[in-house]
């Protein structure tokens, strides 16, 4: 696994990290601070049991204190624990004090209250020292110099009083010692590591799950607007079939002479009323333009000129035409013209309602009769 130690974070990052440290650190240390206490008590009967009641009982005193403040900064810790703006510098640094202190502590067993008789005594001292230190690797390897705090205070003292400095000093065994020691701050060092890796790793894979919620969020949020917009497309196509049917049946079934013709003048619809009006069917006048059925009187303009010209106004017109049914006959008519607009351009096609006056010239109508006529 990389140590993470290169890894570079920015500001927030970096707080965050601090804050995850130390929230480690204190979730471990009620186990190793009852552990220790308890450690401390058994030393102490040790200590009580050889006849050196008073000396381990002011050795208890002292290891009693440190475990009081401990749990006093660890309530302390976890009544603001919850608090983001508390800068967490300040409980780490309580932390490496505690551990000091708890260090100082190990390291007068074997100094200050170091004896070379009774042997268990002495053995008791060496696995007592060796082992608080030696497990308190892991519980204090979220912030760095932690365990380093315990550890040199416990061991360097003892081990120059022990193997430089007493009678029985020896310089192998003592250089043999200090080897260990720093073995032990490496290991501590490397487990810092991990630890500090593993909590960037963390932190990296929360920003990603927060990143992946707000992705989310905005999806759903666009989720639920094409919803939306596909509901209302798809009402105002079910709309649009409704009104293109309606206007399709009444296309076809109108009493008026329906016709629409392409931008050519080709005929392209022709209703039911219209068939009876002129006598041509649609498929009659599928190829033709409206111009064959249009008759023109000498000196007027051409239908198709005035089919084009009234495209090109893209109003509404009214027409006065004469046209030639089927049948030979000629009728005065009037054509209603209605442009047809589709896409904003020039209209393509033309809707014409067409009314014939039987029997007539163009220009004239008959005079409207009465209900009873």
């Amino acid at each position: 696994m990389n140590s993470g130690a290169h890894v570079p974070l920015s500001d927030i990052d970096h707080k965050e990290l601090a804050h995850r440290q130390t929230a480690e650190l204190y979730r471990l240390m009620p186990a190793s601070t009852a552990f220790a206490y308890v450690g401390a008590f058994l030393t102490f009967l040790m200590l009580a049991s050889t006849g050196d009641l008073q000396r381990g009982a002011y050795w208890f005193a002292f290891a009693s204190s440190i475990m009081l403040f401990r749990v006093l900064t660890m309530m302390e810790y976890r009544h603001h624990a919850n608090d983001r703006g508390n800068s967490p510098t300040t409980w780490k640094w309580l932390a490496i004090f505690m551990n000091f202190l708890a260090g100082v502590k190990w390291g007068l067993l074997g100094t200050v209250l170091f004896v070379e008789a009774p042997l268990y005594r002495v053995t008791f001292t060496v696995i007592v020292v060796v082992s608080y230190v030696g497990g308190s690797i892991v519980s204090y390897a979220p912030v760095r110099f932690a365990h380093a705090a315990l550890a040199l205070p416990a061991v360097i003292p003892a081990t120059i009083y022990l193997f430089f400095v007493g009678e029985q000093a020896n310089l192998i065994a003592g250089v043999a010692a200090l080897f260990m020691v720093v073995a032990l701050i490496v290991t501590a060092e490397v487990q810092y590591r991990l630890v500090r890796a593993r909590l960037l790793f963390e932190i990296e894979n929360d920003a990603r799950v927060r990143a992946v919620e707000v992705e989310n969020n905005t999806l759903g949020v666009d989720l639920r607007k094409l919803t939306h917009r596909a509901e209302v497309i798809k009402r105002s196509q079910i709309e649009a079939r409704r009104r293109a049917d309606t206007l399709s049946h009444h296309m076809q079934n109108t009493l008026l002479p329906v016709i629409e013709c392409d931008q050519r003048g080709r005929v392209v619809e022709w209703n039911e009323a219209a068939t009876a009006a002129f006598g041509y069917q649609l498929g009659d006048l599928s190829e033709l333009g409206l111009d064959k059925l249009v008759v023109t009187s000498p000196g007027t303009k051409a239908w198709a000129d005035v089919y084009s010209s009234a495209l090109e106004g893209k109003i509404p017109t009214v027409i006065e035409v004469s046209v030639l049914k089927k049948s030979g006959t000629r009728a005065a008519a009037t054509f209603y013209v209605t442009p047809i607009d589709i896409d904003g351009t020039k209209p393509c096609r033309a809707a014409i309602i067409a009314t014939l006056w039987p029997q007539l010239v163009a220009g004239q109508r008959p005079q409207p009769r009465s209900a009873k006529g």
